[in-house]
């Protein structure tokens, strides 16, 4: 089972085509949107556009908070059920898919830019919510920094040490949550950053950063196979995220 993320920047605005061929090129059973902007707007007929596209005809959308950015997550097959998440400053989807692999709740996640005790708030209604179901993947942009990966604060830009750091020291509670709730983090082996690609139009140097992550819980820890990001020249300039895949299997 496939199960992609990818933070597509504001909608994927003039740059759906590349978008869609990198979906098409992996095949995701499951495919994790953020920043699915406008796409309930027209009867959802952007949404409707990209599933056609892709193959992947079953979608639900969570509505965006504060900064109005969406969450769609879609899917080959229908889903047994979904929820959104609220309150959220970005958006927060469940999804219940069943295959292979028995019942999996997925949640497609795009955390509070604005700081960690926002983004802390946020990721402990997630893990809240994953308590009803036997195995749960949570995968997204998580705006957060992991303890397992190492930066120099030194490098930082000014927006990186506002939002990754107090008081000089890099704060790591939203991942630090997880792990003390028995989720894996399926990439912490790789450290591969999931940010900036050279589509990054942001003036301030910024140092490579892994925000994006796929978290399983306890029960699926035998099941994953890989978990990547997916670099090359299309997703270099179709999002200022690269996507990642987590296979289980």
């Amino acid at each position: 089972m496939d199960i992609m993320s990818y933070n597509i920047f504001k909608g994927g605005e003039g740059r759906m085509d590349k978008i869609a061929r990198v979906v098409k090129t992996y095949s995701p059973a499951i495919l994790a949107i953020q920043e699915a902007n406008t796409w309930l707007n027209e009867d959802k007929t952007t949404a409707k556009q990209f599933g056609q596209n892709t193959g992947m005809n079953h979608f639900a959308i969570a509505t965006g908070g504060e900064q109005d950015c969406h969450a769609a997550t879609f899917s080959r097959q229908p889903f047994k059920s979904t929820q959104v998440l609220k309150p959220f400053c970005n958006a927060c989807l469940q999804v219940v898919t069943s295959g292979t692999l028995g019942e999996i709740a997925v949640f497609n996640v795009h955390l509070s830019p604005l700081s960690e005790d926002d983004r802390i708030k946020e990721i402990d209604q997630v893990i809240n919510a994953s308590k009803k179901f036997l195995n749960s993947v949570i995968i997204g942009d998580f705006d957060s920094l992991s303890v397992n990966d190492s930066y120099d604060i030194k490098l930082f830009n000014d927006q990186q040490l506002v939002k990754f750091t107090k008081e000089g020291v890099i704060r790591h509670e939203v991942v630090g949550s997880l792990l003390a709730a028995g989720f894996i983090d399926c990439g912490a082996d790789t450290n591969i950053p999931t940010v900036p690609t050279k589509f990054n139009q942001d003036p301030a140097p910024a140092v490579p950063l892994r925000l994006d992550y796929a978290f399983v819980s306890a029960g699926l820890k035998n099941k994953i196979k890989s978990c990547q990001v997916i670099k090359t020249n299309e997703t270099n300039s179709a999002s200022n995220h690269y996507p990642i895949l987590l296979t289980l299997n």
